[in-house]
């Protein structure tokens, strides 16, 4: 989906299409100058020129604006994708609930034909670390707590636990993207920070200086 906004000084309508609107997501800061400056330092790390013209493209565009058009741009952009996302992710958890209530029958099968009709598994797609996130979801009512994640290393210790723990953990959904799994919520912990004493830092220094020395020897 594009959308228009007025070029500075005159009556004609810039359009941005869906790429450049999700890069205006994920690179957009509070100002014209912030969020320019932002594309304009990923611009030589970009190998691929399609991708490459699609920043600078965005670049042009952006700097046509007027400041308070480009502020209002990216903070309606960072709304509205935020508002699709939370929903798609509630949708997702409230499926992944009721598929942990039911009977694991045939699990590996429906995993199996959920990545056929998908047209391929877990892990098809690439994220940014920023998209790459985990919700913990419970409540009062219930004992299972459920957990949506897109972190890769978030998702490899969870599926050590269901492999290890079949009865314990389980793997509720998946998608391209994203992993949900069910647990119970007493397995849900917070703890205190650590507290170090200045002794206890010297003793790890000393230690540390000793190892170091062990080493070179």
């Amino acid at each position: 989906m594009g959308v228009e906004r007025l070029c500075e000084g005159t009556t004609m309508q810039i359009p941005f299409n869906a790429d450049e609107i999700n890069l205006i997501y994920q690179f957009g800061e509070q100002g014209k100058a912030e969020t320019c400056a932002h594309l304009f330092a990923i611009l030589p790390q970009i190998k691929d020129s399609g991708t490459k013209q699609i920043v600078s493209t965005t670049l042009k565009k952006l700097n046509a604006l007027s400041e308070k058009t480009c502020a209002e741009l990216t903070a309606t952009t960072k709304r509205r994708k935020l508002t699709g996302r939370d929903h798609s992710i509630k949708t997702r958890l409230a499926k992944a609930k009721e598929q942990a209530k039911q009977p694991a029958v045939a699990e590996g099968k429906q995993h199996r034909t959920h990545s056929k009709e998908k047209g391929g598994g877990y892990g098809t797609m690439k994220l940014s670390r920023y998209e790459q996130e985990s919700i913990l979801n419970y409540n009062a009512g219930e004992q299972t707590a459920t957990l949506y994640t897109r972190d890769k290393a978030v998702i490899r210790k969870l599926d050590t636990l269901v492999a290890g723990f079949p009865d314990t953990y389980k793997l509720a959904g998946q998608d391209e993207v994203s992993k949900t799994y069910s647990f119970p919520k007493s397995y849900v912990s917070y703890r205190k920070p650590r507290a170090v004493s200045t002794g206890q830092r010297e003793q790890a220094r000393q230690m540390m200086i000793a190892k170091n020395k062990a080493k070179e020897k």
